[in-house]
């Protein structure tokens, strides 16, 4: 049997990585970004929250711009949805201690205590669109809606990294942290105030980041409530003369600890059709034994990257030049062994 060893807080991870680098988006090395990343699963509501902060790399190293997109699916296929180009507004409260916030037009990011309590929130507008609008085309212009979305957010796991640390060796950063986390709070829109208590994780990188480099992806995370474990997938195929190997990286988790260990009989999507089908594969858990997983998609966000690291919202043509990938952030319900859980499902793929 496999032994998997107890993974404790990456060494290199400090309290001032969880706010924006000093002087940031000013950095001398090409395509650099700082990326922040986060989504809650709440079912209870039947909503689906998707978060995107993203410096804008800009060829001259011009400060400013930063780039936000708030996307969440709504109860009977509808969907709100907003993205805005502004620049960064950071306000540091304690640099080495990683207390202060970000804001992006309508999103605010803050850390209250690093690694254990942030608040997310997102103040301003945005289109309310059906899922037929998103799947038929890009999303257009049009009438918006006044939003307001304020989030707590505790953390259900210590936090983790993908392999090399903050030396990571990929197209999308070379600095990669996590966290499983626990949301309560409210989303106000029109008339309706739904309340959000669900799982999710959030997500911090910086480097250079280049979209037209990847291959497709499969990035799946799973939070079970009733034996609080939780878990993430991350397989990034490769794309030459980029990348001739795969990244397969697979981390199980518990509120002290996680692991890293093996899955088996994954299937990435290849087309745009594959993005929505259901995903069986064998997960090994920390004692040794296997565990069986299931994944059912509840909610796809239609998507695609822009060359060479922006986002479009709503079905794109591969033929445009400017397009690298169709890019599907998704809600699912999944099973381990039989035990429900919540949680995402993130594809993408090259190809018709």
């Amino acid at each position: 049997m496999p032994t998997y060893p107890e993974q404790d807080h990456p060494a290199w991870l400090i309290e001032a990585h969880e706010l924006p680098h000093p002087g940031a988006p000013v950095v001398d090395e090409p395509l650099w970004i700082e990326n922040y990343l986060d989504f809650v699963n709440s079912p209870g509501s039947d909503v689906g929250i998707y978060q995107h902060l993203r410096h804008v790399p800009r060829p001259d190293g011009s400060p400013g711009l930063w780039d936000e997109i708030f996307y969440v699916s709504l109860p009977d296929d509808m969907f709100l949805a907003s993205r805005a180009f502004a620049p960064g507004r950071v306000e540091v409260k304690d640099a080495q201690g990683g207390i202060g916030s970000i804001s992006v037009a309508g999103l605010t990011y803050e850390c209250h205590e690093p690694f254990t309590r942030w608040t997310r929130r997102f103040h301003g507008g945005a289109r309310l669109v059906s899922g037929a609008e998103l799947r038929r085309g890009p999303l257009e212009d049009g009438l918006h809606i006044p939003v307001e979305m304020d989030l707590n957010y505790e953390f259900l796991s210590p936090p983790f990294d993908f392999p090399g640390g903050d030396d990571l060796d990929q197209a999308w950063g070379k600095a990669h942290y996590e966290q499983h986390l626990h949301a309560t709070g409210t989303l106000k829109y029109g008339n309706t105030t739904l309340e959000i208590d669900g799982t999710g994780l959030r997500d911090h990188s910086w480097g250079k980041r280049d979209f037209a480099q990847q291959g497709y992806t499969t990035w799946i995370i799973a939070h079970f409530p009733e034996s609080g474990r939780s878990f993430q997938l991350c397989w990034v195929a490769p794309k030459e003369p980029y990348y001739s190997e795969s990244l397969m990286y697979t981390t199980i988790h518990d509120r002290k600890s996680w692991w890293i260990t093996d899955c088996r009989g994954i299937e990435s999507a290849v087309k745009l059709s594959d993005t929505a089908k259901p995903v069986e594969f064998e997960l090994d858990l920390p004692d040794g034994t296997t565990s069986q997983v299931r994944v059912e998609i509840t909610k796809n966000l239609r998507a695609c990257w822009f060359n060479p690291s922006e986002f479009g919202i709503g079905t794109f043509n591969l033929a445009n030049p400017e397009v690298t990938h169709h890019y599907v952030p998704s809600f699912a319900n999944i099973w381990l062994d039989g035990e429900p859980g919540f949680g995402y499902n993130e594809r993408s793929v090259e190809w018709l």
